[in-house]
């Protein structure tokens, strides 16, 4: 039957469909009841719609109420729809209620209408509250519509209150957005429905005052003002709020803007009301603080300048009568040594001033002044002086001077000279005589044995080799040659046999050096001839032992090496002299003379080379042109290798310079010059070595320099 299900054959019955199905009759299984029905108990043979308010799925038991915010209109409903914005329901709603004014719903599905919140409205089915407009407001919730702020408030937009103007502002009518400024010049309280004009003494200088300001001390105002005015100069305010300014008294002033008058300072007056500045007091008077009128300065003080504020006493040195703008210097001569001075003072004698003195000066040491009134004091004349505070000056006395003018003192004559009376300078001792202190009326004579000069302070001893024989010398004289002596001494002593002194002056005598000798009293030694030799300080040469021989001058004798001399040894070897040397006329204007000067040069004698004992001649050559000739020639040709010219004894060796040789027949020159010469000078003779040729006839010897004498003792030539 319906309501039952039998889903296979040969059922012994048939089965209830379960709630939530239903079945026709003969059913073979149950069918599930569709959205929008139900089937509360099993074995239904149909399915029930919901009714309006509610809803249900497939295969449901019951039904289910719509939830608040949404609505089932009509039976049968699969499910329930969402209130639309503006509206709401409560739960199981077959419809949705519009939301009243002052409420809103702003998206389906509301379960309830929200107020709209304080500062906006709406009206009914309102999606959302529209914003109180500026100048309106809504003090609470689910408002319908804004009020108009009143008078003296205003209001923004959205406002849930009206604002009450602050001061410096005002709003005249209803429905304000915003208040209005006051105007320069007036002010307002909070809430001010219009602003209020500043008093006289007040101000307000910019727009939205909340009151008007009092003036400063030093300004004014009228009613309404914008700004005060500075009071001007003469004129003041001493304190705020002041209608108007009042004008200084006499004896003050004031600048423009003053809050009180300010007193004349001193050195100022003002003698009416109202002045602006208080005039400066002319040169010549002053005055105290707010002075109405100046005062004359009195006599002895004085205002240089205008604005004096009191009168300055004249410095010391000065003086001044009444109304005086300056003090006028003491004159020379006379002082004022104290302030306030109405006339100055004459200076006493000894004393002097310049202009302007606040006091005299002494005289200083080496000036006077004899009377009163002295501008300067006279200096004391060369050969006086005086002390400080002098009325005349004191002539120096014996031994002292003043050599210029103004002498404090006079002075000492210095050692080494002298003064009388009076004296403006010293006389210098003169030669031989000294003055060994300050001070000397005269000087005395030096003692035997000393000597001075101009100006002696002390005789100075005669130094060695000088002497004095008598008092006052001027100078020691020099000890004649030959003779010396020590210091101080009154005589020279002669020297001793052995000793010379070649000059005058000597303070000892010199032993005579090795190879000479001297008597007593020697300017000189004397070179031993060859053959002699002597030690230092010898009185006499000693003669050569046998198998020695010496040169002159000889400090010993030397064993004979070479067969001829020892000028023939040449390093290790003897060279041999060349012998028969004869003598050749070289130029007929000299004839036999020349021949016979060659002729005394040699001597063919081996033994004898430069003996002292052979002839010596001087050969003078005057202002010959050409050259003066002795000219030598030899047996053989001969290979020369060393030429030797012994001096004659006692003439300086430099007698033999400046010669020349010339060998023939190839006419070889040699010349023997200063520098040559000192090189080849051995002793009293030329060793020349420098001067050698090979095949040699002839020999010439050569004088160059004009007026010269040549002094030849001997010549020899030598060869291997």
């Amino acid at each position: 039957m319906a309501g039952t299900f039998a889903s296979s054959t040969g059922a012994s019955k048939c089965t209830e469909c379960p709630a939530g199905s239903s079945s026709g009759p003969g059913a073979k299984k149950c069918t599930s009841c569709k959205a929008g029905t139900f089937a509360s108990s099993t074995g239904a043979s149909k399915c029930t719609e919901c009714p309006a308010g509610s809803s249900s799925e497939p295969g449901a038991e019951k039904c289910t109420s719509c939830k608040a915010g949404t609505f089932a209109s009509s039976t049968g409903a699969s499910k329930c729809t969402e209130c639309p914005a503006g509206s709401s329901s409560g739960s199981g709603a077959k419809k949705c209620t519009s939301c009243k004014s002052g409420t809103f719903a702003s998206s389906t599905g509301a379960s309830k209408c929200t107020e709209c919140p304080a500062g906006s409205s709406s009206g009914p089915g309102a999606k959302k509250c529209t914003s109180c407009k500026a100048g309106t407001f809504a003090s609470s919730t689910g408002a319908s519509k804004c009020t108009e702020c009143p008078a003296g408030s205003s209001s923004g937009s959205g406002a849930k209150k009206c604002t009450s103007c602050k001061s410096g502002t005002f709003a005249s009518s209803t429905g304000a957005s915003k208040c209005t400024e006051c105007p320069a010049g007036s002010s307002s309280g909070p809430g001010a429905k219009k602003c209020t004009s500043c008093k006289s003494g007040t101000f307000a200088s910019s727009t939205g005052a909340s009151k008007c300001t009092e003036c400063p001390a030093g300004s004014s105002s009228g009613p309404g003002a914008k700004k005060c005015t500075s009071c001007k100069a003469g004129t003041f305010a001493s304190s705020t709020g002041a209608s108007k300014c009042t004008e200084c008294p006499a004896g003050s002033s004031s600048g423009s803007g003053a809050k009180k008058c300010t007193s004349c300072k001193a050195g100022t007056f003002a003698s009416s009301t109202g002045a602006s500045k208080c005039t400066e007091c002319p040169a010549g008077s002053s005055s105290g603080s707010g002075a109405k009128k100046c005062t004359s300065c009195k006599s002895g003080t004085f205002a240089s300048s205008t604005g004096a504020s009191k009168c300055t006493e004249c410095p010391a040195g000065s003086s001044s009568g009444p109304g005086a703008k300056k003090c006028t210097s003491c004159k020379a001569g006379t002082f004022a040594s104290s302030t306030g001075a109405s006339k100055c003072t004459e200076c006493p004698a000894g004393s002097s001033s310049g202009s302007g003195a606040k006091k005299c000066t002494s005289c200083m040491a080496g000036t006077f002044a004899s009377s009163t009134g002295a501008s300067k004091c006279t200096e004391c004349p060369a050969g006086s002086s005086s002390g400080p505070g002098a009325k005349k000056c004191t002539s120096c006395m014996a031994g002292t001077f003043a050599s210029s003018t103004g002498a404090s003192k006079c002075t000492e004559c210095p050692a080494g000279s002298s003064s009388g009376e009076g004296a403006k300078k010293c006389t210098s001792c003169k030669s031989g005589t000294f003055a060994s202190s300050t001070g000397a009326s005269k000087c005395t004579e030096c003692p035997a044995g000393s000597s001075s000069g101009p100006g002696a302070k002390k005789c100075t001893s005669c130094k060695s080799g000088t002497f004095a024989s008598s008092t006052g010398a001027s100078k020691c004289t020099e000890c004649p040659a030959g003779s010396s002596s020590g210091p101080g001494a009154k005589k020279c002593t002669s020297c001793k046999a052995g000793t010379f002194a070649s000059s005058t002056g000597a303070s000892k005598c010199t032993a005579c050096p090795a190879g000479s000798s001297s008597g007593p009293g020697a300017k000189k030694c004397t070179s031993c001839k060859a053959g002699t030799f002597a030690s230092t300080g010898a009185s006499k040469c000693t003669a050569c032992p046998a198998g020695s021989s010496s040169e002159p001058g000889a400090e010993k004798c030397t064993r004979d090496v070479c067969p001829d001399s020892e000028v023939a040894l040449k390093g290790s070897k003897c060279l041999k002299r060349v012998a028969d040397v004869t003598c050749e006329n070289p130029l007929r204007r000299f004839g036999e003379t020349a021949v016979k000067m060659c002729r005394q040069t040699i001597d063919n004698d081996l033994k004898t080379s430069g003996d002292s004992g052979n002839l010596e001649f001087q050969v003078k050559h005057r202002l010959y042109n050409p050259r003066t000739f002795l000219q030598y020639a030899f047996r053989v040709p001969v290979n020369v290798r060393r030429v030797v010219i012994w001096n004659k004894v006692g003439s300086p060796i430099d007698k033999l310079y400046d010669i020349k040789l010339t060998f023939h027949p190839n006419a070889f020159e040699c010349a023997i010059d200063s520098k040559r010469g000192k090189k080849a000078t051995k002793n009293n003779y030329l060793l020349i070595d420098f001067c050698v040729a090979n095949g040699v006839k002839k020999a010439e010897l050569s004088f160059w320099k004009k007026r010269q004498f040549i002094s030849i003792s001997e010549i020899a030539f030598y060869t291997n």
